[in-house]
């Protein structure tokens, strides 16, 4: 394979700002270029990709309107969008990592209109997911202390894990440092704050036991 990272620095190097986007095919991994403005039609929606990032995807990936991948930091760092096989995306989506970290979604996995994905770590959705749609799955938040809330580098990052056959009801929010266990459900409209384990509901705020499946 080529060096990936040497032909991205290339192309950010040489290109003018006439040239707002360059698509590379290498190895089934495609590498995308652009700028903030620039939109990449995909089947049957579009891509807007904010800063060099490196999007990887398997076959039948479906966006249902505009998926904004946003990756935070001075250059394609070696992080990465990881996309497996028939996975379906709604409309108006964000996915936000840091360029050094990846977000991982398995195959034949649905997320719904509106999911918002921010990471400063790395995030896993295993395979079989159903993500709702108004969806907020965060692995960032504020330092606070004695003074209050540390608003210059007070940020805290934990990885978030979602396991196999996983289903997250509607306007959800899952919370830094979890793991959500295989064939789990998370009611609609739940704060999740503790770990589920596999093969549980869990619903409220913040997000209980509800009973075994």
């Amino acid at each position: 394979m080529m060096k990936i990272q040497n032909v991205a620095n290339y192309f950010f190097t040489h290109l003018t700002n006439k040239i707002s986007v360059y698509l590379s095919k290498i190895n089934s991994i495609i590498l995308i270029c652009r700028g903030a403005d620039s939109k990449f039609l995909l089947q049957y929606g579009k891509i807007r990709i904010y800063n060099p990032s490196l999007l990887v995807y398997g076959a039948n990936l479906k966006i249902n309107g505009t998926l904004n991948l946003i990756s935070d930091g001075p250059g394609l760092g070696p992080g990465k969008f990881d996309f497996k096989s028939n996975l379906e995306i709604g409309c108006n989506c964000i996915f936000r990592k840091k360029d050094i970290n990846n977000i991982f979604i398995g195959n034949n996995t649905i997320i719904g209109n509106h999911v918002e994905i921010n990471c400063e770590s790395d995030m896993s959705i295993g395979n079989n997911v159903l993500i709702a749609s108004g969806t907020i799955i965060t692995d960032v938040n504020h330092k606070i202390n004695a003074f209050g809330l540390e608003r210059t580098y007070g940020i805290i990052s934990k990885s978030i894990i979602i396991e196999e056959d996983v289903w997250i009801g509607a306007k959800s929010i899952i919370l830094q440092g979890l793991v959500i266990g295989k064939g789990s459900v998370v009611a609609a409209g739940s704060v999740v704050t503790k770990n589920i384990p596999a093969y549980q509901v869990w619903g409220g705020i913040p997000a209980k036991f509800i009973k075994s499946i």
